[in-house]
């Protein structure tokens, strides 16, 4: 496999900038915020940007939208997420379950919405993770540790 570059990652993201506009200027300024890193690691050109991060990001623009009943195109939104869960690579895969999936189960993120109004809009194998995650955090709050594998 080839190493990611910045570029992919911005193809990766493209279809989710056309599902949901509204997210483009927090991915503006993540780009922005990424891009000084990049050069000066000498990763512009591989290895790409920390996804984790940027789905989280994401994560938290959705449940906003979510606590404000903002909600039309979340359909969309979610059909570019099972995209990435079941035909993503090993690392988009894994991001945007851990870093997004993941993110948009945690109630401490909410102020006023529920995990679960997500639920309806998640594809079959992001619902599936859904709830492999929960159980994970539940395994481990109870000391029956078993790691969480995208493979």
């Amino acid at each position: 496999m080839s190493a990611r570059t910045l570029e992919d990652d911005k193809r990766l993201m493209a279809p989710m900038l056309a599902a949901c506009p509204s997210f483009q200027a927090d991915w503006d300024l993540f780009l922005e915020d990424w891009k000084d890193n990049l050069e000066e690691s000498g990763t512009k050109d591989e290895g790409g940007l920390p996804l984790y991060l940027a789905f989280s990001e994401l994560a938290d623009h959705l449940i906003a939208r979510l606590e404000n009943n903002d909600t039309d195109n979340f359909q969309s939104v979610f059909q570019v997420v099972e995209e990435w869960v079941v035909n993503g690579n090993h690392y988009e895969s894994e991001a945007a379950v851990v870093g997004l999936v993941e993110d948009l189960t945690a109630e401490h993120r909410y102020k006023k919405a529920k995990p679960e109004r997500f639920l309806q809009w998640l594809g079959p194998q992001s619902k599936k993770w859904w709830f492999e995650v929960i159980d994970f955090w539940d395994r481990l709050d109870k000391d029956n540790f078993r790691p969480l594998s995208i493979d």
